[in-house]
């Protein structure tokens, strides 16, 4: 009874361990703008926010409330778009989560290899889709993917990377994929 005792510890005070250990970080092939690229306007654009969380394309409502929070401090923070809910122009943000949460399927296998991890690794993948309806019915719609490593072991300090806290790390991604959109609309004298 005592050696059962002993390895049930010892497989509680592991697993904690190991629990603990584990890093998160943000890849960085992802962001494809920054704050300072984004161009302050006179005047914000009010428009309708509307978002929705899916896992492999199929609704997750659950998820409404924590994708919403980031959207909305995410536009917020660049000056460029108000919430408005009488707005004549929308802005819909889908967040898809598509990672595979097998450490050994052979996209985590290729991130281990790109970041030169040689233990277990996994990426949690997303695809947001923002589509963007002006005022006169045009719509734009663009794609952005992004991704949460996660790994038990640090990454070669060559990479620069820093690990990110498990309740930042989302919201960090939603970012990224919003300043992308509005660069990328920037770059075509929109929302300028």
């Amino acid at each position: 009874m005592k050696i059962v005792k002993l390895f049930i510890l010892l497989v509680l005070v592991t697993g904690t361990i190991s629990c603990a250990s584990t890093k998160l970080y943000i890849d960085p092939q992802y962001k494809l703008a920054s704050q300072n690229q984004i161009k302050r306007v006179s005047q914000k654009y009010p428009a309708r926010i509307e978002v929705e969380f899916q896992s492999n394309g199929k609704l997750v409502a659950k998820g409404y409330s924590m994708l919403r929070k980031e959207v909305m401090r995410s536009i917020r923070e660049t000056g460029v778009i108000i919430s408005d809910d009488t707005a004549s122009m929308s802005l819909m943000v889908v967040a898809n989560s598509v990672g595979s949460a097998d450490p050994n399927s052979a996209n985590n296998f290729g991130i281990r290899s790109s970041l030169g991890l040689t233990g277990k690794s996994n990426e949690g993948k997303y695809e947001f889709s923002i589509t963007m309806i002006r005022a006169n019915g045009k719509v734009i719609r663009k794609i952005y993917s992004h991704a949460i490593i996660v790994t038990e072991e640090d990454v070669p300090k060559s990479l620069n990377l820093k690990p990110v806290e498990r309740s930042q790390a989302f919201g960090i991604i939603v970012k990224d994929a919003i300043l992308n959109f509005l660069k990328d609309m920037q770059d075509k004298n929109l929302l300028s």
